[in-house]
């Protein structure tokens, strides 16, 4: 398959039946179409998808899933670099002469321009290490900083703090939110409303348990937790940092531990915890029109549920 007669153009319906076919050929496996839709679509903003198209045929696929953020006190657009593909038939070199190069330039370009008719104003991700560092290689990603992953494990201290599943309520999640929101007002957060969070936790193919934290009588908090997975994992975190360490130290003692993925800057207020690193894993941001990595190292607050999978 030449590098040729190719077509770079934004994503139009009917796109992910060539999109999941990509897949196929890539990556050995199926991607469900509904899957796609709730990544791509059905969150309401968007879509911010680019293909690469030759004599009818999808050779390229770069997809942001979008989210509403605070970004310092301003409500913009951030979206998270999800599905980067090009097909072995087209990729040759990862070059500036290359399809990849040229696919997420065409992206960068066309949803996060410097000019007002920018969409998104960040773009972040949590690539694997040759993807990011050939991103970084051709002057595409800037590296921000290396992510908390860890293990938490229980503790046996006693505590005030106690968990309750719960439903996703509207109204508890507002106030959660909230509170969260003014808090976080001078940093950079993804929205956890009620309407983000029912269509993030609609998930195809996963499982999500909601948790209500309480001290005493009061709730502090909601802990989203995914648990179809080998160990579970925190995905997201509603309410006040204050009550971070103790709401994670209840959930990891209710699954006997849990996985979670934080930003390095809420360290301090872990101490209380018992936990383990995993690996390193970097969080990348657009290097070619910003937001730069020295406005959102030490501001940007992220979960797992900050991403796509």
């Amino acid at each position: 398959m030449a590098n040729e007669n190719i077509v770079l153009r934004e994503y139009k319906k009917g796109d992910e039946y060539g999109i999941v076919e990509l897949f196929r050929e890539v990556f050995g496996t199926h991607m469900d179409i509904k899957a796609w839709k709730w990544k791509y679509i059905e969150s309401g903003i968007g879509p911010f998808i680019s293909v690469a198209e030759q004599k009818g045929k999808i050779v390229g696929h770069y997809g942001l899933v979008p989210r509403r953020v605070n970004f310092k006190g301003t409500e913009h657009i951030s979206a998270v670099v999800a599905d980067v593909i090009v097909h072995p038939g087209v990729r040759h070199i990862f070059s500036k002469r290359g399809l990849f190069y040229r696919l997420v330039k065409f992206s960068i370009d066309r949803f996060t321009p410097l000019e007002e008719s920018r969409r998104v104003l960040l773009g972040y991700g949590f690539p694997q290490e040759r993807a990011k560092k050939i991103g970084v290689k051709l002057g595409l990603y800037e590296e921000v900083e290396d992510a908390l992953d860890m293990s938490i494990l229980p503790s046996r201290k006693p505590t005030l703090y106690y968990a309750r599943p719960c439903n996703l309520d509207r109204i508890k999640i507002e106030k959660l939110w909230q509170i969260m929101k003014d808090e976080l007002r001078d940093k950079i957060v993804n929205f956890r409303d009620y309407q983000t969070l029912k269509w993030r936790y609609s998930q195809p193919n996963a499982k999500f348990s909601f948790l209500c934290i309480f001290k005493l009588y009061k709730l502090v908090s909601m802990v989203i937790v995914r648990e179809d997975t080998y160990e579970k994992k925190v995905y997201d975190y509603v309410g006040s940092l204050d009550y971070l360490d103790k709401s994670l130290m209840v959930v990891a003692s209710l699954y006997n531990r849990v996985k979670t993925r934080l930003p390095p800057w809420v360290s301090e207020r872990l101490k209380t915890l018992r936990v383990e690193r995993i690996e390193k894993v970097t969080l990348v941001t657009n290097a070619v029109t910003g937001p730069c990595a020295g406005e959102l190292s030490g501001h940007f607050f992220y979960t797992y549920g900050d991403e796509d999978v």
